[in-house]
């Protein structure tokens, strides 16, 4: 768990509220190094072919791409069960 004092547990907050996240630093008046790099790794998983859903949300709510309150409904909304292949005797 991240201290209540941490400013990147505070810009977590700041995001959940609605802040955006080129605002999140003027807002705490210091920087929050998750703010710049989440981004940043979401893009280099990326680039990498690592899959990385929840950073990637995570970056796209940091980076004003999607609502904070859509994406953590994403979280824990139900996935459809994987298609499976029917597998025919030989």
């Amino acid at each position: 768990m991240l201290a209540a004092e941490s400013r990147n547990r505070r810009a977590g907050e700041l995001l959940a509220q609605g802040i955006a996240g080129a605002e999140i630093e003027p807002v705490l008046g210091q920087t929050a190094e998750a703010v710049h790099c989440v981004p940043l790794l979401a893009d280099r998983a990326r680039a990498a072919g690592v899959d990385a859903p929840v950073l990637r949300g995570l970056a796209n709510v940091i980076e004003g791409k999607v609502d904070p309150e859509r994406w953590t409904a994403s979280l824990t909304a139900p996935r459809p069960a994987a298609k499976r292949e029917k597998v025919r005797a030989a």
